[in-house]
């Protein structure tokens, strides 16, 4: 009887009103949700200079990436053995530590069975 007597005002409005009610929340829902076409869309040339930008700015990363892989390399080149031997492990570490394989492959296998 609680819940009747809270929704009992709504139960009164008159249907020509609850309508009107209904038809303004389907029109604010679909302003919301639906934009129009033509606003999003963006002319040719726009879309031509974006893809030029996307394709220039990738070259550029690609070159930058080269040029630290090559400063890195030569880095490695002008140490001692004993040196090089530490980096390569501080390398091999460092992809362990990206892949998640910080823990030995059989500490893995035996966990997953438990």
């Amino acid at each position: 009887m609680g819940l009747f007597a809270i929704f009992k005002p709504v139960l009164n409005i008159k249907l020509a009103q609850q309508i009107r009610i209904l038809f303004c929340l389907i029109s604010l829902f679909s302003a919301t949700v639906f934009t129009v076409e033509a606003q999003t869309e963006i002319s040719r040339s726009q879309r031509r200079e974006l893809r030029k930008n996307k394709k220039h700015s990738f070259s550029e990363y690609q070159t930058l990436e080269k040029n630290y892989i090559s400063r890195q390399t030569e880095h490695y080149k002008h140490q001692d053995r004993k040196t090089r031997r530490m980096m390569r492990k501080g390398q091999k570490q460092a992809r362990k530590q990206a892949k998640n394989r910080t823990t030995p492959w059989w500490k893995r296998v035996l966990l997953r069975r438990k």
